[in-house]
């Protein structure tokens, strides 16, 4: 929180590892005990940064959803060999 009140909103990025928000979940697994191994609800946390934008991972789960000001993105490889082979980049424009 005090790294991110340095930048201005709407012009910050941030980038984790660990999913923020129980959102980027992969829908077979809703519900499951080891979600929060995998993400956390940082949904408010977020809303609150205004940053422009907030690059996730960990879930091995394409997301792209808008909390409040910000936009989230989740772009994975996969576990196997062919989930990597069908990788597909994503670019991102911010206003």
């Amino acid at each position: 929180q005090q790294q991110l009140s340095r930048g201005v909103p709407r012009k910050t990025v941030v980038v984790t590892h660990h999913g923020i928000s129980p959102q980027q979940t992969n829908p077979q697994y809703r519900g499951d005990m080891l979600n929060p191994a995998f993400v956390s609800n940082m949904e408010r946390f977020v809303e609150l940064s205004e940053a422009a934008l907030w690059i996730s991972g960990h879930t091995h789960y394409d997301t792209d959803l808008q909390l409040g000001q910000t936009r989230c993105v989740s772009r994975q490889c996969g576990y196997t060999r062919r989930q990597r082979q069908q990788f597909r980049s994503l670019t991102v424009e911010l206003p």
